[in-house]
């Protein structure tokens, strides 16, 4: 956005930095998702600022499981519910968001994805439908204790 916007201000291309060869550039190699049992198995691309985790998943992979979907990870299980954005995301919930490169993340609200599931750049995460059927045992809630007033 920046370049375009000193295009449009009449700065000239040559200003903005070296002439780069087209010959010389390398695409990004994204890690392909696999299907397993249902199931997409994925990976952390990274962690970025905020602590949300990107995934190397497209929407579309998911988008049949709904929205609820069970994520799986370093032997834990925890639900992830999509939202449209980040900031509807309520305190307490695995968001699963389309982010800003078109791929799935995971957030939390006020937090820090990575630091409450404890996994990070490289790790697998599997996200599979969210079962209603299943027993809730071996499924993680936040749960924020009060005193009364």
């Amino acid at each position: 956005a920046p370049v375009a916007a000193h295009l449009c201000n009449g700065v000239e291309l040559a200003e903005l930095g070296p002439e780069v060869d087209p010959a010389g550039m390398v695409p990004a190699m994204l890690p392909i998702t696999r299907v397993e049992d249902g199931a997409v198995v994925a990976e952390v691309l990274w962690t970025d600022g905020y602590g949300n985790l990107q995934l190397n998943v497209d929407p579309d992979e998911i988008a049949a499981y709904g929205d609820r979907v069970e994520l799986r990870f370093d032997g834990r299980v925890r639900t992830g519910v999509r939202h449209d954005t980040y900031a509807a995301i309520p305190t307490g919930e695995i968001g699963v968001v389309v982010d800003s490169y078109g791929l799935v993340s995971l957030a939390v609200d006020r937090g820090s994805a990575a630091g409450e599931l404890g996994i990070a750049t490289g790790d697998e995460v599997v996200v599979a439908a969210f079962d209603e059927e299943a027993p809730a045992a071996g499924r993680a809630v936040s749960v924020s204790l009060k005193e009364k007033p």
